[in-house]
């Protein structure tokens, strides 16, 4: 096996075609995984800084041959463990926590169930956005993050050594590339990974979802909600969006419909596949507005792809309505949605 494939295959690098060719050497029972565990070996030096316990060993490799052999049957499942029993215990040692099958390698305990602990002993410094314009900021590593309206961003204080950032509402990342110290992102129940790429949160706490939408790069999401049902970890690619739900605890990959670096850093508000009552919901926000729904108007259904540039409510609201057979009624800041 050449060891420049399995490099990438560690970095989740991987196309299809390489991963179908490393899901079945490493299936093999006859693969000699000498190389490999020599580059887990090499990893773990760099990255981990405590011994992980035999418990969390075990429930790692568990994982593992979940995300390896989704579809594998229980009973031939044991049989492999029995026959690669020696094998697995020797990786083990020096895995932190590894995903494989081309999805994720999660480094310094922060990708496991530590995820959730971990930013509880962060000093955190914030940023508000409380006027009804982007805000643009510059973080301490020079990454760079466009702060939609009415919306926080927490960075650690200790930024240049542990590059962690708590968000609530929505904002754009540019971030510096940094191998040594990933860049972690924590909206509600979920944790963003990066190394250097640029991509959008939309975390609004009076929304069902939650979604991220990457333009460059690579990033990858874990739920670290404690619900014993959750979101597999997952592997964005540029153009792609992940819609997690916070009921259900689950993610959709789908394709992103506007890529346009320009939408977001210019500070317009982009609507990118977002239900109608959310986009409404994220105007009146933006500019302190009061959504009365009266009887009979359902939107629940509908959904919206747009960028709103120089518009005013008004007119940003009518342009949402009007396909929809209806209008509004103004009084004031409080706006009355009814049929037209």
């Amino acid at each position: 096996m050449d060891k420049q494939l399995l490099q990438k295959y560690l970095d989740g690098l991987c196309t299809p075609a390489e991963l179908a060719i490393l899901h079945d050497f490493l299936a093999n029972e006859k693969s000699d995984l000498t190389l490999l565990k020599e580059l887990l070996q090499s990893s773990w030096a760099k990255t981990i800084a405590e011994p992980v316990n035999e418990d969390v060993t075990m429930e790692l490799l568990a994982k593992l041959r979940t995300r390896l052999y989704p579809s594998t049957s229980e009973a031939t499942i044991v049989m492999m463990q029995n026959r690669r029993r020696r094998i697995w215990y020797g990786v083990a040692a020096c895995v932190a926590t590894l995903v494989i099958a081309g999805t994720v390698i999660f480094r310094n305990n922060l990708f496991t169930k530590n995820s959730r602990q971990g930013i509880a002993s962060i000093t955190w410094k914030t940023i508000s956005n409380n006027s009804a314009a982007t805000r643009a900021a510059w973080l301490p590593d020079s990454s760079r993050i466009w702060l939609t309206p009415r919306s926080t961003v927490s960075y650690a204080a200790d930024f240049t050594q542990r590059r962690s950032v708590k968000l609530e509402g929505e904002a754009f990342f540019d971030v510096k590339h940094d191998a040594a110290h990933p860049f972690l992102v924590y909206s509600n129940n979920i944790v963003t990974k990066v190394l250097g790429t640029a991509f959008n949160i939309e975390s609004y706490i009076s929304e069902g979802s939650i979604r991220v939408s990457l333009v460059r790069g690579r990033v990858a999401i874990e739920d670290t909600s404690s619900n014993t049902v959750s979101m597999p970890p997952a592997l964005l690619q540029a153009g792609q969006v992940l819609t997690y739900n916070r009921i259900t605890h689950t993610g959709n990959k789908d394709t992103l419909k506007l890529t346009e670096l320009d939408n977001w850093t210019s500070g317009y508000l982009l609507l990118n596949d977002v239900p109608v009552t959310d986009a409404i919901a994220r105007i009146a926000t933006r500019f302190r507005l009061t959504i009365v729904y009266g009887n009979g108007v359902e939107l629940n259904s509908q959904r919206v792809t747009t960028v709103f540039k120089n518009e005013t409510p008004e007119e940003m609201l009518n342009l949402l309505l009007f396909v929809h057979h209806y209008t509004f009624r103004k009084n004031g800041n409080v706006f009355e949605i009814v049929r037209r």
